[in-house]
């Protein structure tokens, strides 16, 4: 989280360049996916944080919020995609399955299985499948599974 003096000179540096749009900033905003119309300084900032290319990022942080940019380019570094993230409430409940950074939705079958006999992970011992059900091109069983 940025610390609300930071904060507030970003938002001050942003409202400043945002009111001008120059087609540096609309192209740095649509790089991001945004227009010239959303220009919720949280938005921006959530946006920015998603862009996976840190080059890019760096760029577009520098043409939306100047200078300003390298005092809060360090809170709002790309987020790492985990390879599976597996939420279940309750030992009845339909987990949710979170696979590179996509949830898998709807959900057919979840089969997770590691060992070892060492605190040493060792090489093909965890065998995974997924299957869920896509939408593309018709209601399909797809499968994401490794060491099946």
């Amino acid at each position: 989280m940025i610390p609300f003096e930071l904060m507030k000179e970003a938002k001050k540096e942003y409202s400043i360049r945002s009111v001008d749009f120059s087609d540096y900033s609309v192209e740095a905003l649509a790089a991001i996916g945004l227009s010239d119309d959303e220009t919720d300084i949280g938005i921006v900032l959530s946006k920015l944080q998603e862009c996976d290319d840190i080059i890019q990022q760096v760029h577009i942080g520098t043409v939306l919020f100047g200078t300003m940019y390298e005092d809060i380019a360090d809170y709002i570094a790309p987020k790492e995609t985990e390879f599976l993230s597996i939420k279940l409430s309750n030992i009845n409940g339909v987990p949710e399955v979170w696979y590179k950074g996509e949830r898998i939705n709807p959900l057919y079958r979840l089969r997770l299985d590691w060992h070892t006999k060492t605190d040493e992970p060792l090489k093909d011992m965890t065998q995974l499948d997924i299957t869920y059900i896509s939408k593309e091109d018709g209601p399909n069983f797809r499968t994401i599974g490794y060491n099946l």
